[in-house]
């Protein structure tokens, strides 16, 4: 029964979504996973209308304006690579970059990577967080505003969902964003000073 009214469901959000919205959608995503299937902190410069077909998603969510409290961390960019043996097995820090005897982390050059400490307990604990937390049934949608903090689990031994991905209008909102975020980066660097 769930599963006839979600594929119905899903026809009429690919036909109609861009109606909705006024244009077409920049990406369109099939998500598929299980229970151990968990998301970081995130968001996305994106206008996403997500839909569950079957299972059920959790999402955790928290406002563009949380982000001085959500414990916001930069990461030197890197990728894996198979090891050998003319590579480097420690970064300039000190620290092991040999995962195993097959792969080895390779630093690269250029600008940091944002990345969250989420922990679900801390932020509980902290009065100036907001968290919204939703699940999502199939056959629901949800429309999260682009530059909103998200989470995603599932609890379903399977779980499948689809979302629509709308570019975002870079206006005022993303300039208020950019600002915030570079006080915020700038504040905590002379802090560590």
């Amino acid at each position: 029964k769930h599963s006839v009214r979600s594929l119905i469901f899903f026809f009429f959000l690919t036909q109609y979504s861009c109606q909705w919205v006024g244009q077409a959608p920049d990406a369109v995503n099939l998500w598929i996973g299980t229970s151990k299937s968990i998301s970081t902190l995130h968001h996305d410069p994106y206008e996403n209308l997500y839909g569950v077909i079957r299972g059920r998603k959790h999402f955790t969510l928290y406002p563009p304006t949380d982000l001085y409290w959500l414990n916001q961390k930069f990461y030197k960019k890197s990728h894996y690579e198979r090891y050998d043996s003319t590579q480097s097995t420690v970064d300039e820090d000190g620290l092991s970059l040999k995962i195993d005897d097959n792969f080895v982390i390779v630093p690269e050059e250029g600008d940091e990577v944002p990345w969250f400490d989420h922990n679900t307990i801390h932020s509980e604990q902290n009065p100036y967080l907001n968290p919204l937390k939703i699940t999502l049934e199939p056959a629901e949608l949800l429309y999260l505003p682009s530059l909103w903090f998200h989470r995603v689990e599932q609890d379903s031994p399977m779980t499948i969902a689809c979302n629509f991905w709308y570019d975002m209008e870079y206006d005022i909102k993303w300039n208020y964003y950019q600002f915030m975020s570079n006080i915020i980066k700038q504040t905590r660097a002379l802090k560590n000073q």
